[in-house]
């Protein structure tokens, strides 16, 4: 006696399953025209297969032209290609039907790179709505540009110091039907006036296994130099591949730093206090935090009434290292000074190192330290022979008249 309500629900299940299947594809729509990279495929319903080619930029437009003959709230158009790895798929937003009304839709689908060069496929095209749908299908053939080279790849460090080698690996691939002679890769830095060309070879449609020679994309690199006296800022890059019948150009962006920012100098002690006449030094320590090795030259501004010497005028550092350079001043006039030692790379200023003497007092000229000097002694001498004659001299004796008794 169960089983009979058990029967019943699933022949139920299945009345709903084939009405559900039946309005699946009862959408009132006329699908009157595809079109498949600007041509014509409507006619593939009837039997062939038309041959159609991919865009330059790897996509393949589809249009599709259809008539409602109902009012339909939330459909969209999707397009599909299979035969495929995988699915190339694309699809519009929703929107509604009037009836009578006929609608024009665009959608674009992304190919891979490595499709075959001539290989049938089938488009498959579907208006739906929540519950219905109306779905045809058409088989193509797609078709790669004749003449198609393409920059898969440009990898560099995005940061340079000016005066660096930047090296620039760069692959290119034949996304064309045709054999692709003489291909290029020219690099151009137009605001450094920095451009550079090698040349690729040939590409082969496909990879031949048999032949090494023959592939569909090659690996190269270029080196570029960047110009000492770059400023720091953002370059772009432009990286071109081409031949003569085909070109692609991506650009990227560099960041550039000038040659000071691999330079550092300072100076432990900026401020002394020193005597007029008299000579104080300072350490100034220079770092070459770059790449490479770095020659400074160095330059101290005069001011009046100070004299300033650097003990290495050229000092040669490595790269990632230091050194220490002495400066020398000489006051002749009291007061403070202020000063700076000027450090320059490549013919130019990467750093001003400020410095102060202050001149506490009269100091004393050569010649007048060695005249106190003389003087000085004559006085020392003057006063030992006056102590020896002192210490020497023997004391008087004392008379009989000095100690008698007086009485009165």
């Amino acid at each position: 006696m169960k089983a009979k309500p058990i029967f019943v629900s699933l022949i139920a299940l299945i009345a709903l399953v084939a009405v559900v299947a039946a309005a699946g594809s009862s959408l009132n729509v006329d699908i009157s025209n595809v079109e498949v990279g600007d041509v014509d495929v409507s006619g593939n319903l009837h039997g062939g297969t038309t041959t159609v080619a991919a865009m330059n930029d790897g996509t393949l437009p589809v249009e599709v032209t259809f008539t409602s003959s109902a009012d339909t709230s939330d459909v969209r158009v999707k397009v599909w290609i299979s035969g495929f790895r995988s699915d190339l798929e694309a699809e519009t937003f929703r929107f509604g039907l009037l009836n009578g009304s006929t609608y024009h839709k665009e959608l674009t689908v992304k190919l891979p790179s490595d499709i075959d060069l001539s290989e049938d496929y089938t488009l498959n095209v579907r208006i739906e709505s929540k519950t219905d749908f109306k779905e045809v299908r058409f088989p193509i053939r797609v078709q790669r540009e004749s003449y198609d080279v393409r920059i898969l790849s440009a990898d560099f460090d995005r940061t340079a110091i000016a005066g660096d080698i930047l090296a620039i690996d760069v692959v290119i691939k034949n996304r064309g039907f045709n054999r692709l002679d003489d291909n290029f890769v020219r690099v151009r830095i137009p605001e450094l006036g920095v451009e550079k060309k090698v040349y690729f070879g040939d590409l082969t449609p496909l990879d031949d296994e048999e032949d090494e020679d023959k592939e569909d994309a090659v690996l190269g690199r270029l080196y570029v130099a960047i110009p000492s006296g770059a400023e720091t800022g953002i370059y772009n890059v432009e990286v071109e591949t081409f031949n003569s019948d085909s070109s692609d150009k991506v650009t990227e962006t560099l960041a550039v730093s000038s040659s000071a920012a691999g330079t550092r100098a300072l100076a432990p002690v900026m401020t002394k206090e020193v005597s007029r006449n008299s000579e104080a030094s300072y350490d100034l320590i220079l770092v070459n935090s770059g790449k490479s090795i770095a020659v400074y030259e160095l330059s101290a501004e005069t001011v009046e009434g100070l004299s300033v010497r650097v003990d290495e005028p050229i000092v040669t550092v490595s790269a990632g290292s230091s050194r220490t350079v002495k400066v020398t001043v000489t006051p002749t006039s009291s007061g403070t000074k202020s000063f700076a030692v000027n450090v320059y790379k490549d013919g130019r200023l990467v750093e001003r190192v400020p410095l102060t003497a202050d001149v506490t007092g009269a100091g004393i000229s050569g010649n007048s330290a060695v005249i106190l000097t003389v003087v000085l002694a004559i006085v020392f001498i003057v006063l030992l022979v006056v102590l020896i004659v002192l210490l020497t001299r023997k004391p008087a004796k004392a008379t009989e008249e000095s100690f008698g008794e007086s009485y009165y």
